[in-house]
């Protein structure tokens, strides 16, 4: 059976195997993600923000865990893949917080 390495380039140690999916499996998470996008385009944007809110929230709770899956996956020391996180977080109240603006519609002005 053949498996994907997830390698931690610091050390060279293997942090996780991972199986090939079967064409049926893959199949089956593309049939799963395209009726999941059916029904988040019909999804608010006062939801989809709530919803950024909590990622944000996710992230920040889960830090550490996050964190150190980070430093494994990619080498990086503790506190650079902590500062990855609250950009994250950042990034997920910046866009919960200002969607319904972005994605309003805009009237063109004649040039």
């Amino acid at each position: 059976m053949k498996l994907i390495q997830s390698i931690n380039p610091w050390t060279g140690e293997v942090t996780k195997e991972f199986k090939f999916l079967t064409f049926q499996e893959m199949d089956f998470k593309i049939d799963l993600a395209s009726k999941s996008f059916e029904n988040w385009k019909s999804t608010s944007i006062l939801e989809r923000a709530r919803l950024m809110k909590r990622a944000g929230k996710i992230l920040r709770k889960n830090k550490e865990e996050y964190a150190r899956i980070i430093s494994l996956e990619m080498g990086k020391i503790l506190r650079e893949s902590r500062s990855e996180i609250e950009k994250c977080v950042l990034a997920c109240d910046y866009y919960a917080e200002n969607a319904e603006k972005f994605l309003s519609a805009e009237k063109n002005q004649p040039s």
